[in-house]
């Protein structure tokens, strides 16, 4: 939060009171007709089946998660906040979420780092692109953030779930600003953040 107060990027927030709210209201007025969406922490599929509710049009949605729960413990300031295997879903009715959407649907199993570094998808240049970073954990953003940073264009958009975390979603932010094209905060939460590439 000082970072956001503090950064001329930020400046112009706007504060919400939850992260459906921020969808609703700040990222849903701002997505283009034929988007691709990258979404990075799928768990259950609770945000992929909320958008997917939306009936918008999105060329395709890929979905990111090892689905076996988190690959290391969540820790915040050398306090365990989650354990590792937290939001498992190998014993779930289906490991792979279920969801119903108007548009192309591929889930990427593993290691972010390594369906990343083993891509089998393209990412269009003539296309907005919209990231949902929902991983906890900082490697996973990091890799991320400095993954995307070449594609990013005018227009994109980046949505971290936990993007004042200064110990992992928002210390990889905070590492990458460098290196992501010039970009505004158009919205945040307590925990939120959501961002609109210049």
């Amino acid at each position: 939060m000082q970072l956001l107060k503090t950064s001329p990027w930020g400046t112009r927030s706007k504060l919400l009171v939850n992260r459906y709210r921020l969808w609703d209201q700040e990222l849903l007025p701002k997505v283009n007709s034929g988007a691709v969406v990258f979404e990075f922490g799928v768990a259950s599929g609770i945000a992929t089946k909320w958008w997917a509710s939306k009936n918008l049009q999105f060329a395709e949605w890929h979905g990111f998660d090892t689905f076996t729960g988190l690959p290391s413990p969540w820790i915040r300031g050398g306090v365990e906040v989650m354990e590792a295997g937290v939001f498992d879903q190998t014993h779930a009715k289906s490991e792979l979420p279920e969801v119903k959407a108007s548009y192309p649907l591929k889930w990427h199993k593993g290691l972010i780092s390594e369906s990343l570094l083993n891509a089998d998808f393209t990412i269009p240049s003539d296309r907005q692109l919209i990231i949902f970073v929902d991983v906890d954990l900082y490697e996973p953003t990091k890799d991320v953030l400095l993954y995307f940073s070449k594609h990013l264009k005018s227009g994109d958009l980046i949505y971290f779930d936990e993007g004042f975390d200064p110990w992992n979603e928002g210390l990889a932010l905070k590492e990458t600003i460098e290196v992501i094209p010039r970009f505004e905060a158009i919205a945040h939460t307590g925990s939120a953040l959501l961002l609109e590439i210049g």
